[in-house]
């Protein structure tokens, strides 16, 4: 199978769950608006605690979100026979994807990375714990999430990355040519977390600056359609990531317009949700080292594995 058949297929399978919660009236897959035992609900290994991120992430919000587990934990039928249990009869795993590019390197200089010469791109299936029996005490998340701190992201994302916030405006946005932050009052929205899930959304059109991670932007004489249903489907998912980060919840829903963008890119682009997902946590891992605390933007799949 080549690799755009494995990328159209995780994409046809997001695209479904997602119209699946718009056509029902329901938030979409990363936007619940519940806590798992007081935790934010963000995809885990259950032996060792690295969390999934990027596309993998999206992938088991939606998968969760469409078979109804409240348990945020995963692992691999290995892992599962390790830990002395076994899946229920009759459960169909997730399918996740891994991607590494292979560099072509000068036999000289054994970091240079100069060129991609190959993608390689495998499927691997995951089980939620809900599906097993028998599992011995895995890891618990708790102590992953809340670990970065929102105040501090904006003191020092101020001070030391010289963004400007502007506060009491009737609408929320980033302004690239002035890289202005402009917010509504706090005592506007029906709570603080909803406050935060909007800002963070923000933040993250920020990070796109040219001073910071160099996305195209809106000031950009090429900006197209698509590039701005891009560029709102990254912040949108950045916006849910670091709130996950943050452990906190929110109700706060896209614009539907918005939402319209991001499917038909999806339906035309099999590699528009794994762009978006990569640039969301590549900016979040930007954003979260201004908290003094920030985890890899890279996690690696076999560690998790």
């Amino acid at each position: 199978m080549s690799n755009e058949s494995k990328y159209r297929q995780v994409t046809n399978e997001l695209v479904s769950i997602i119209k699946d919660s718009v056509e029902s009236g329901k938030a979409l897959p990363w936007r619940r608006t519940w806590t798992n035992r007081g935790v934010a609900s963000l995809p885990f290994n259950y032996t060792n605690m690295v969390p999934y991120n990027g596309i993998n992430r999206v992938v088991l919000w939606c998968a969760a979100s469409k078979k109804g587990y409240s348990s945020m934990g995963w692992l691999t039928m290995k892992q599962v026979n390790e830990l002395g249990g076994s899946v229920i009869k009759g459960e169909k795993s997730t399918r996740c994807i891994f991607v590494k590019p292979i560099f072509d390197t000068d036999e000289k200089d054994d970091d240079s990375k100069e060129g991609v010469n190959r993608t390689v791109v495998k499927f691997y299936s995951l089980f939620n714990t809900e599906q097993c029996i028998g599992l011995a005490a895995g890891s618990d998340i708790s102590s992953k999430t809340g670990s970065i701190d929102f105040d501090s992201i904006l003191e020092n994302y101020q001070k030391q990355g010289g963004i400007t916030y502007v506060f009491g405006t009737d609408q929320p946005a980033y302004r690239p040519y002035s890289d202005t932050v402009t917010m509504p009052l706090d005592v506007t929205f029906q709570c603080n977390n909803d406050f935060i899930a909007v800002f963070s959304h923000e933040l993250v059109h920020s990070t796109g600056h040219a001073d910071r991670l160099n996305r195209k932007f809106m000031d950009d004489s090429t900006f197209t359609h698509k590039d701005l249903a891009l560029e709102e489907l990254v912040a949108e998912l950045g916006s849910a990531f670091l709130c996950t980060e943050l452990n906190i919840v929110t109700d706060v829903q896209n614009h539907a317009s918005y939402v319209k963008s991001w499917l038909k890119a999806l339906e035309d682009d099999e590699k528009f949700i794994f762009k978006a997902a990569a640039a969301a946590q590549k900016a979040v891992s930007f954003l979260s080292q201004y908290s003094g605390s920030v985890e890899s933007t890279e996690h690696d799949v076999q560690t998790a594995l």
